[in-house]
């Protein structure tokens, strides 16, 4: 870094400065010219609007028991799920853990794990929830999964039929910055 020491010091010498600044100017050159690229990557990147990474505000409806709640899942290029939902309050549940990996064009399977409490805060059981999205044109995803209850280890999980079958649709978080 330079600071007046170094500047005084490179006073002495002309040519040292002028190799000196070139140096700098060469640092500041290629590290502004990295972050243009990479800004450039990222902001048109074709298939951004048609991966499932990001953040995601989905409703979901419980088919059998006719009802829904809305979640927030978030999916990471390293392919980690991690969600919350509405109703997480009112039925203690741990955080929602996952993975998901593409499938095929537009496609992607999830499977969720989180543990189940009772009233007193012990765990109980997990649940594990499968899920299969496709991106249903720009910045939206439709989607179906079944619920299974198992130990609190994620083992002997059983699927309860029809009960258990849940509908998703999402529209994706677009950043919206601050608007002047």
């Amino acid at each position: 870094m330079l600071n007046l020491n170094t500047l005084s010091a490179l006073r002495c010498r002309p040519l040292n400065t002028v190799a000196a600044l070139s140096v700098v100017s060469l640092i500041l050159l290629t590290t502004s010219s990295s972050a243009l690229a990479q800004a450039g990557t990222n902001e048109f990147d074709k298939d951004a609007d048609h991966s499932i990474e990001g953040s995601w505000i989905c409703k979901i409806d419980r088919i059998s028991l006719g009802d829904s709640f809305t979640a927030l899942m978030s999916f990471t290029a390293g392919g980690v799920v991690l969600a919350t939902g509405s109703l997480d309050k009112l039925n203690p549940i741990s955080p929602i853990y996952g993975s998901w990996k593409q499938t095929g064009h537009n496609r992607v399977a999830v499977t969720i794990y989180f543990f189940l409490f009772d009233p007193l805060g012990n765990p109980v059981g997990m649940l594990k929830t499968n899920e299969t999205f496709r991106l249903n044109g720009q910045n939206k995803l439709v989607g179906s999964g079944s619920s299974f209850v198992c130990d609190v280890d994620g083992q002997n999980c059983s699927n309860h039929g029809s009960e258990a079958l849940i509908g998703i649709t999402g529209n994706r978080i677009l950043p919206e910055g601050l608007q002047n």
